[in-house]
């Protein structure tokens, strides 16, 4: 009932008008002497009740139609509101790893900037190192998009040596969670190069963007 609708406007005050004109019809002396008056009168009023009914069907179809699309209005409402609280969610879970990440007194950042070859001046990079739990993660702050066919990789430099520690895609997006790179015991420094996709197992270094020393 909370979505149902008036009934039309008018409805009430024909029927009762047709009521009262069949009635004052059967009393008045014209009728009494008519012949077949009383069957006249039934008939009258049968044929208003279908009219009336007619009218109740159309009016309930109506509003069963209106009440249809309120539904699917709500569904589709619904499923919006879900989605968006389910993408609010998981933002939420990537910041709160990302602070406890940043608020781990036990790790060890190494930032890296931009290599002074000035393929990207602006670049920048960071590498949270924690030798406890032997968990290393990965900070893209910012780096330029990627050419098409190449990926930017990850090196440790260990005694001098580099050491792959994989291909990445950027994340510099606010809501991104840091990613989780290999942990190398003992690297000395990180470095970020530009290869083709898939990696190189050692690193161009014409295509240095970003070092930093532990």
């Amino acid at each position: 009932q909370s979505n149902s609708m008036p009934f039309p406007i008018g409805l009430k005050a024909a029927t009762l008008a047709r009521i009262d004109a069949e009635i004052a019809t059967k009393n008045s002396p014209k009728s009494e002497n008519t012949g077949g008056s009383s069957n006249k009168w039934t008939g009258g009023l049968l044929g208003l009740l279908m009219f009336a009914l007619a009218g109740l069907g159309l009016y309930l179809f109506s509003q069963n139609n209106t009440i249809n699309d309120q539904l699917v209005d709500s569904q589709n409402q619904f499923k919006v509101l879900k989605t968006d609280c389910d993408t609010q969610a998981a933002k939420l879970i990537d910041l709160k790893n990302k602070l406890a990440i940043l608020r781990d007194t036990s790790n060890q950042t190494v930032y890296m900037k931009a290599a002074g070859n000035g393929l990207a001046p602006q670049a920048i990079a960071a590498v949270y190192n924690n030798t406890s739990n032997q968990k290393t993660y990965l900070d893209v702050i910012n780096l330029p998009d990627a050419p098409s066919g190449k990926q930017y990789q990850l090196w440790a430099l260990v005694d001098g040596t580099p050491v792959d520690m994989g291909v990445f895609d950027l994340q510099i997006d606010a809501d991104s969670s840091f990613l989780e790179v290999p942990f190398i015991e003992g690297a000395g420094a990180y470095a970020v190069t530009l290869e083709d996709a898939g990696g190189k197992p050692t690193p161009d270094l014409t295509q240095l963007y970003v070092i930093g020393n532990v």
